[in-house]
């Protein structure tokens, strides 16, 4: 049951993890809650439930791991520089609000990155987020017709 509603929650993830646009409590908070911001720690929620507790914190460095290095070397490096970009803008609340979706994004897109790698049918994952993602656009489109 957890397997199958965190498999949901992955495909729904990678299908709208462009849909920056959506906002699921419609303009309540000083910030857009996008899709992404919901259904990732979904995942890693159902994930951390059905790990074994003296399995939780255990991180075992693979190879796929070893070959993200550069890109979190210069990941970290455009955080550091937008962090230190925040005191100079106009609004650095709302700069800290921005950086902080930026960063949780980041973090998320880089679980769901292993999420992928896990999974041992990767193309049906993909090509199931891509139907996921067709179908929600052509819904909008329609919607926006009607609009």
């Amino acid at each position: 049951m957890f397997r199958k509603l965190q498999y949901i929650c992955l495909v729904g993830s990678i299908g709208l993890i462009g849909a920056d646009r959506i906002d699921l409590l419609a303009n309540d908070l000083s910030f857009i809650v996008k899709p992404f911001l919901v259904l990732p720690p979904m995942v890693f929620l159902l994930h951390v439930w059905q790990v074994a507790p003296n399995r939780m914190f255990r991180f075992t460095i693979t190879p796929p791991i070893r070959r993200t290095a550069p890109f979190l070397v210069a990941a970290s490096l455009f955080l550091m520089l937008t962090f230190a970009s925040i005191p100079l803008g106009l609004d650095p609340g709302r700069g800290l609000v921005a950086f902080s979706d930026l960063l949780l994004m980041a973090i998320f897109a880089y679980y769901i990155l292993f999420r992928i790698w896990e999974d041992p049918e990767r193309e049906k994952l993909i090509l199931r987020s891509v139907t996921f993602a067709l179908v929600a656009y052509i819904i909008f489109c329609v919607g926006e017709c009607i609009a």
